[in-house]
């Protein structure tokens, strides 16, 4: 664990011999690490050169930059800045305007070692609870950003899938009628080449030409190629809308297996055999499960990261 870092700023090199002598354990423990600085101006270069520094403990009267400018400027370095001061006893003016310039607290002079690591405890402890607190509502916004970021893709995931759907369908429905259409007329030029078996030589040599024989065996193929293809397209688009379901504001029945589902089908293009490793083989082994109730775009993405972690880590081990 890191010392917090303090700035003290006095221009009495007393003042600084005594603060060390005073806090040797809490420096030696580790607790606590000392930077000095002569006037204000100076120690705004400090700050601006570390700003792992916690809190100020700053005298007011000084040559260049006085404690209470200084205070002011503290704001433009960092909000979360805490600073302690120190008065002689009795100056409740400068004491006052102190605080309302956004001093944190004030010890006085002559100073009291014991009342001094209680103020500085409060103080480091005040700023770490600030920063903690801050570091949350980061991450709450970034969660909310990503949330926002996942709703967005959704969006555009469905508008995808529908803009492929209707076309898909026609698609679909055209191949299947036209695998119909290439095996009637296969088997009406078969019909043809059983009832005429001597065709005239301008009919074999356009057979020749075209190469009749392989365009008969290969059209069946290219057919059912045709129809594979297709299904795989359908099954994305289906894919892609039952991923897409990321903007539910409230909690649906759902699948949960046909999330995976389409997760793995996303990443379909990741599993493949690559250069440096071979394809990357899925075993499903699902129980049943009933659906559920969730919030399946937040799930699927759950899907998605847990799903190209371990596609990561596969290509990390062979590449290793």
């Amino acid at each position: 664990m890191k010392p917090a870092k303090i700035l003290v700023v006095d221009d009495e090199s007393e003042l600084e011999r005594l603060i060390k002598q005073r806090l040797r354990k809490n420096i030696k423990a580790k607790e606590i690490e000392l930077i000095f600085a002569r006037n204000g101006k100076e120690a705004l270069e400090k700050l601006q050169s570390d700003p792992e520094i916690e809190m100020v403990l700053t005298d007011i009267n000084m040559p260049e930059m006085d404690g209470l400018t200084l205070l002011n400027k503290l704001r433009e370095v960092d909000e979360n800045l805490k600073a302690v001061v120190i008065s002689a006893y009795g100056d409740m003016k400068n004491i006052r305007t102190a605080m309302n310039s956004g001093a944190f607290d004030f010890i006085t002079k002559p100073i009291n070692f014991d009342d001094l690591i209680i103020t500085i405890n409060k103080t480091l402890n005040y700023v770490k609870q600030i920063r903690e607190t801050l570091k949350e509502l980061q991450e709450a916004q970034l969660q909310l950003i990503q949330h926002e970021k996942m709703a967005t893709l959704g969006q555009l995931l469905a508008g995808v899938a529908h803009e492929m759907n209707n076309p898909l369908s026609y698609i679909a429905n055209g191949v299947e009628l036209s695998n119909e259409a290439v095996n009637d007329l296969i088997a009406h030029l078969r019909l043809y080449q059983e009832k005429f078996p001597n065709p005239d030589s301008e009919i074999e040599q356009n057979a020749e030409e075209i190469n009749i024989e392989y365009i008969l065996k290969s059209l069946p193929k290219m057919a059912s190629g045709l129809t594979v293809s297709t299904e795989r397209l359908v099954n994305l688009s289906n894919s892609l809308r039952t991923f897409s379901r990321a903007d539910t504001a409230s909690k649906v029945s759902a699948n949960i297996h046909e999330g995976i589902d389409s997760t793995l089908l996303i990443l379909q293009f990741r599993l493949k055999a690559k250069d440096y490793r071979p394809a990357i083989q899925v075993i499903k082994d699902y129980g049943d499960i009933p659906s559920v109730k969730c919030y399946l775009g937040q799930l699927n993405q759950v899907f998605m990261n847990i799903l190209s972690n371990a596609i990561d880590a596969c290509e990390e081990t062979n590449q290793g």
